[in-house]
């Protein structure tokens, strides 16, 4: 008899653990019928909520349009009510929520194709109190005259926005500006000429210098093919040098994120990056080279990486319109190894029954994925799903949202601490965990006599903030 349960308990642990296999669908997230229409843009909240955007007008029998947040069942959040939401045809489209920033303050601010906001006029730009209402003191103006595709948040509370607009607020900005905190633009942002073309995606490196990817063949009159890279002012950084940049029959580029290590990965529909196959992904030194040692063989095929994130590992989770990743099956979802590899060991099965468009990761590692699907490895999930991981966010930037708020950041060494938690001791420390300041409980830091660069503001709690010092 003890050798039967313990054979039956044996049978059922081994079952729980091939249930949470990484790559599986993790059950406890289950959105029902979900939305009526694609996923587009995801992004996680501190307190493990999920906000998704996207041309949706109802999640799960309950109308809400544009955007929503769910609980961490999947469930929706009814505490989160945006009133009428996201509204306004776009070039004869339904609206679109592509990009999703959470402040550290809890705000929300979401960038796409739409005119309004809960009746109040907002072009392309709006930000939301923590509650999904609409925060008057953000005042775009006129906001963007295109479809805004892609954002990120400065430590200093200013944002970087990219698309297809060629003015913000009446102001010729093309493809690229930069925001103040209360909406208007930052002047100080210069980008001359700017893009030629659309600008798909951006990512903001340690030093504060800004990635772009897109469509685009010139920037501000040099010859870049969909790649560049600004300085912090919005001038051409020369020092990069992608050659001839990304090739093939469609070679844009969609997605940018930055190692920890300087290094760049790039996603999209190319097939080649300077003369070399590089099939939907590559990997680029910190000088705009390509990086050799990364070779993801025959890549993804079809259609293209829509989106990725960087683990803390260096793997890659990737989402998009593929079928296999170097001849191995793979639909729409795929993790790989630092070296470009396939991880065999994230499996997802039967994965997505169409396209991936946005991702977004865990504090636990939980991948969670949006897009235009309805079954993830033959289960109902209809355009949001969530699957086993197990690798976390990398260190640095993306648990950085939910860490003590800092101000001035960047600055030229003194810096006051004010956040979300309780304040409680906090060291400083470089990149490499070498401590620059003892453990104290003070408000203020002093790193005036500490060489310029990057280092981490650390707690008692696990938390880490990037200090940025000039």
């Amino acid at each position: 008899m003890k050798a039967t349960l313990l054979l039956f308990s044996l049978t059922m642990l081994c079952g729980s653990l091939l249930s949470q296999s990484p790559g599986s669908l993790d059950p406890s997230f289950d959105p029902n019928t979900s939305t009526n229409a694609l996923v587009e843009s995801v992004a996680i909240q501190p307190d493990g909520k999920i906000l998704i955007g996207g041309p949706f007008s109802d999640f799960n029998g309950t109308a809400i349009n544009g955007i929503a947040r769910l609980n961490a069942d999947g469930t929706l959040d009814n505490t989160f009510d945006p009133g009428d939401g996201v509204a306004g045809i776009v070039q004869g489209q339904q609206y679109h929520v592509y990009a999703i920033v959470v402040q550290p303050d809890g705000k929300i601010i979401l960038g796409g194709a739409f005119h309004n906001f809960d009746n109040t006029s907002r072009d392309r730009i709006v930000r939301l109190n923590a509650d999904g209402s609409l925060d008057a003191t953000f005042d775009p103006g006129n906001g963007a005259d295109g479809t805004i595709r892609a954002m990120e948040l400065q430590n200093d509370g200013k944002l970087i926005i990219g698309g297809s607009f060629n003015y913000y607020n009446g102001s010729s900005t093309p493809f690229i500006a930069r925001i103040n905190a209360d909406g208007s633009e930052d002047n100080t942002f210069d980008p001359g000429s700017g893009a030629n073309s659309a600008i798909q995606g951006l990512t903001i490196q340690n030093d504060g210098k800004v990635v772009v990817v897109g469509d685009f063949t010139d920037f501000n009159g040099a010859s870049l093919n969909r790649i560049a890279r600004l300085n912090t002012d919005g001038s051409l950084d020369g020092a990069f040098n992608p050659g001839t940049g990304s090739g093939g029959t469609f070679p844009s580029i969609r997605d940018v994120e930055v190692q920890n290590d300087g290094k760049i990965v790039i996603s999209g529909y190319f097939d080649e990056f300077d003369g070399t196959t590089r099939k939907k992904i590559a990997r680029l030194n910190a000088n705009g080279s390509l990086d050799a040692s990364f070779d993801p063989g025959a890549g993804a095929d079809l259609n293209a990486i829509n989106k990725l994130e960087i683990l803390a590992n260096n793997s890659i989770m990737l989402v998009g319109g593929f079928y296999t990743y170097d001849g191995t099956s793979r639909n729409s979802i795929a993790r790989i190894n630092s070296d470009g590899s396939l991880d065999v060991a994230f499996d997802p099965g039967f994965g997505c029954n169409n396209t991936g468009e946005a991702l977004a990761i865990q504090s636990d590692g939980k991948v969670v994925i949006g897009g235009n699907f309805g079954q993830y490895d033959g289960t109902q999930r209809i355009h949001i799903a969530r699957a086993h991981n197990d690798i976390g966010p990398s260190s640095i930037d993306d648990i950085a949202e939910e860490l003590l708020t800092v101000y001035p950041n960047p600055s030229n060494g003194i810096y006051h601490i004010n956040g979300p938690v309780p304040m409680v001791e906090h060291c400083v420390t470089d990149l490499k965990g070498v401590m620059v300041q003892p453990w104290s409980t003070a408000t203020t830091i002093d790193l005036s006599e500490v060489d310029a660069g990057i280092y981490l503001l650390r707690s008692t709690s696990g938390r880490a903030v990037k200090l940025v010092k000039q």
